[in-house]
Formats: structure tokens, sequence, C-alpha cells
């Protein structure tokens, strides 16, 4: 596997809060529920963590 596969997780992480964000600006009231509840902060939580561990992502990763 590549180390490249950390980037996309995070990329990905992010890319699911702006189309969340997108959705709720735009109206629907599902994706503006899910930023309310915090739904949002969950995935950019996960994509810091992601961020500060990724020696040992990259680590395992090139096994």
């Amino acid at each position: 596997m590549s180390p490249a596969l950390v980037d996309t997780v995070v990329a990905r992480l992010q890319a699911m809060v702006d189309f969340m964000q997108t959705q709720a600006a735009a109206g629907n009231t599902a994706y503006a529920g899910h930023l309310a509840a915090g739904h949002h902060v969950q995935c950019l939580s996960d994509a810091t963590y992601v961020i500060e561990q990724r020696a040992v992502f990259d680590q395992h990763l090139q096994q």
C-alpha cells in the first residue's frame, strides 16, 4: 500500500465536511441537522488524528 493513502483519507474526510456544508447551505435539512449535531467536528477530528499519526500509518503501510 502507498503512503499516499493517508493523504487520500484526509482529503476524503475534508470532502465529506465540504459536502455536508454545501448541502446544508442549499437548504437540505438532513445535512443541516448533521452539522447542528456536530458530525462534521468528528470528521475534522479524525483528519487531524490521521495527520498527527502520519508517521505511524506510513510505517505500517510500507511493510
